[in-house]
């Protein structure tokens, strides 16, 4: 049989996506391997984490720390688990296909002093990961970019890593928290909201900071 999979709203298929039509002649079978579905609906569309100056942020933006813990801990805690053979879907694919990746393409791309065999290997075995368990688009771009921030804030990649540091735009006086992102906003006309749906009552009413 030949397996359709029709446009799953959150980037995963199930037995319900998929739509079976007889082979016919001149076609070929074809297999996908889908991820389990989310548990619940994504609650980053339209955030973003911002940086905010405690000392100007006034009452009605009060900066709690939990708050960002609580909608993390959402957000996390709608992955479903994986099996182990679907950690290494990505490592069989990519050595199957001995894709030619060019390892100083990935190093400007991740900050990276030299990517060695091994490190190609798993940052190609990554992507054709996601590209096999995902319904599209897939933003390759986030993909990367998580991976090299993993690199960078491992010290087992300490020696490979390009030199660079970060500075909190307020210094001492930073906070952080979810801002919610409007059509045709920029990031100076973002609302930064009070997160509502992911503080307990308690920090609603006074919070801690």
């Amino acid at each position: 049989m030949l397996k359709d999979f029709t446009h799953a709203s959150d980037g995963h298929v199930d037995d319900s996506d998929v739509i079976e039509h007889p082979r016919q002649a001149g076609t070929c079978e074809a297999t996908a391997i889908p991820r389990p579905p989310y548990l619940a609906p994504n609650s980053s569309e339209g955030m973003v984490m911002v940086a905010v100056d405690r000392r100007t942020a006034g009452p009605a933006s009060d900066i709690s720390n939990n708050a960002i813990a609580i909608f993390l801990g959402g957000l996390t805690g709608r992955i479903p688990p994986s099996s182990l053979e679907d950690y290494k879907v990505g490592a069989a694919i990519c050595d199957h296909l001995s894709l030619g990746t060019r390892p100083e393409w990935l190093a400007e791309i991740l900050g990276l002093k030299i990517v060695d065999r091994e490190l190609k290997r798993a940052l190609e075995a990554a992507l054709c990961g996601v590209l096999a368990t995902t319904v599209g688009p897939v933003d390759v771009g986030t993909v990367f970019y998580a991976l090299g921030t993993l690199i960078h804030a491992h010290p087992y990649f300490s020696d490979v890593v390009e030199d660079a540091t970060w500075q909190h735009p307020y210094g001492q006086h930073t906070a952080y928290r979810m801002a919610r992102f409007g059509a045709g906003d920029s990031v100076d006309e973002a609302e930064v909201d009070a997160c509502a749906a992911t503080e307990s009552p308690a920090e609603r009413e006074g919070g801690t900071r």
